[in-house]
């Protein structure tokens, strides 16, 4: 295969990644309908960037620097109590709503992805549409399992999240796949 059929299918699977995921969140309703939002007046802002001047992930009750009995019962007593706060993006000062640099990065990180699919289908011993999708459909389901799926698990995501999040990868893989079958790898 040349140089050129190379970068042709790694930029042009980045470009289907990137286009999936636009449709997938801003077109389609599932992740919408996955969200919900804080209600306004729910969260004290300004206690909160009193309490909080670092970004991170937040949750809450958080787990206690102290393992000792008297704090793990504590602890219990705030989970049974509730809420729980399984992960929180805090960012403390002003953000862009669709900042520029994040379709830049979302795209880089396409690219990257879409490198390391191709690398793995470039191994097969057989190129067949038929393996490549095979392929990249596993490739999908490892990557929610071992992200999506454990975070269900130990940060208590809804299951409706998580079958959202695993059926891009599946979608957005294939997608990549028919690329890979019917242009990049054809008649290899």
């Amino acid at each position: 295969m040349s140089t050129s059929k190379k970068i042709i299918s790694v930029i042009l699977g980045a470009l289907i990644l990137f286009i999936w995921s636009m449709v997938s969140w801003m077109a389609l309703p599932f992740h919408g309908n996955t969200l919900t939002q804080i209600p306004e007046g729910t969260v004290d802002l300004q206690k909160m960037q009193n309490d909080m001047p670092e970004d991170g992930v937040y949750h809450y009750p958080g787990m206690p620097a102290d393992d000792s009995p008297e704090t793990m019962a504590a602890m219990e007593e705030k989970l049974n109590k509730g809420p729980r706060i399984a992960l929180m993006v805090y960012k403390s000062g002003a953000t862009k709503l669709m900042d520029p640099m994040q379709f830049v990065l979302g795209f880089v990180i396409n690219l990257l992805t879409v490198i390391g699919l191709f690398y793995i289908v470039s191994k097969l011993a057989d190129k067949s549409i038929k393996s490549i999708l095979t392929t990249v459909i596993v490739i999908g389901l490892i990557v929610g399992f071992a992200s999506d799926f454990a975070m269900l698990n130990w940060w208590m995501f809804p299951m409706d999240f998580t079958i959202t999040n695993v059926f891009d990868y599946l979608v957005s893989f294939s997608l990549v796949g028919l690329l890979f079958g019917s242009y990049s790898f054809k008649n290899a």
